[in-house]
This record gives structure tokens, sequence and C-alpha cells, in this order.
């Protein structure tokens, strides 16, 4: 197997993986602070996307991907919505984001989707570094998705490179951001509950499942 079948392997089975962590986390806690709905559809919508441009573009072996974690993704919403009154402003968005894929395929064909997808994880992770960012305590952050996300993206990334694909490449420039945002807010989180104790408690810290928090 050469560099560039492994990468788009280990790829493929990092996003088996990387939305497991948080599904099984919100399963346990039902804490959903810090974390977005928006961010959930998009993902779906995103990858359902992704699905299509890589069939186009005779990228096979990274097809497996974006089928699991549209699948990963909506396990999640469903997670995250049991503890939300609302969901009219997500479905707003991810009705939006569809429809602006879509103008992309009829304005530009496969070329402008594909920028426009590769610019999709940063928009994608916007509802969930704000929300980050906005709660004092974002004990629903998974920490290891994001982990995860980083390393999917180096590979996604090489893998794109490697196959001239610019949207691939931006794609991994867009998620390597996002997740060291969010990673770096819930580092910024754990400093402050190790130093001043349970006043500002972090995911870790939380005994007690099936509770609401307000911040």
């Amino acid at each position: 197997m050469d560099a560039v079948a492994f990468s788009a392997g280990a790829a493929t089975v990092l996003a088996a993986w990387q939305l497991v962590p948080q599904v099984a986390k919100l399963h346990r806690v039902a804490l959903p602070a810090g974390l977005s709905p928006t961010w959930a559809l998009l993902g779906i919508s995103t990858n359902v996307a992704w699905v299509a441009y890589r069939w186009s573009q005779g990228l096979w072996l990274g097809l497996p991907s974006p089928v699991i974690a549209a699948l990963l993704y909506a396990a999640t919403l469903w997670l995250i919505v049991r503890s939300m009154p609302s969901l009219r402003w997500a479905g707003l968005a991810g009705l939006g984001w569809f429809s602006c894929v879509g103008a992309a395929a009829a304005l530009g064909g496969w070329v402008l989707v594909g920028t426009v997808l590769g610019l999709s994880s940063g928009l994608q992770a916007a509802p969930s570094i704000w929300a980050a960012y906005r709660s004092r305590r974002p004990v629903g952050i998974a920490p290891s998705l994001w982990v995860i996300g980083l390393a999917q993206a180096v590979l996604w990334g090489y893998y794109g490179w490697a196959n001239a694909d610019f949207a691939l490449v931006l794609y991994g420039i867009t998620l390597s951001l996002a997740a060291l945002l969010i990673l770096g807010r819930y580092g910024y989180a754990h400093r402050l509950a190790r130093n001043y104790g349970p006043s500002i408690p972090i995911a870790s810290q939380m005994a007690t499942p099936r509770t609401s928090l307000r911040s």
C-alpha cells in the first residue's frame, strides 16, 4: 500500500471514530453545553455533498468517509436536540447551506462546489466554536473528537495534495484551524477548573448524568 492509499484509509478509519466519543459522551451525561445543533445539521448536509463531489471526481478511496460521518452527525444531532426546545434556526441554517452548495453546482460546476466544500469545515465548525467560546463552562465538548479531527485534516490534506485536488487541501487547512480553536478553548476551561476548583467544572468532573446545567 502506498502513502496516498494509506492516508485515505487512515482518514476513513478516523472518520468512523471521530464522532464516537461525542456520541458516547452525550448519551452518558446528556449535557450539550458548548455544542450546537446547527453544527451537527451542517455536518450532515456537508458530508452528503462531499459524497456527491468525491463520486464525481473519481476519488473512490475517499467515498466511505463522508458516508460514515453523515450517519454519525445524524446520531449526534438527535442526542443534542433532546435538550433543545427548538430547531428552527438550525433547520434554516442547514437548508441555507445546502442551497448554497446547489447554487455553486449550478453556477460553477464541480470546481466551484469543491471550493465551497473545501471551506465547509470552517463554516460547519463556526457554530460549535461560537458555542464553545460563548459558554462559560463548555462541558459538552469531547476533546478527543477534535484531536481526531485534526489528525484527519492532515491526512485528507495530504491525500488532496497527492491527487491535485484543491478542495481537499483547503478542507484540511480549515479543519485544522477549527480543531485548534476548539481544543484551545477546552484547554483554557480545563486550566481554570484545575486552578479554581469545582466552581468552574469541566466534563470529567460531572458525575451525575441526565442533569441540566444553567450557565
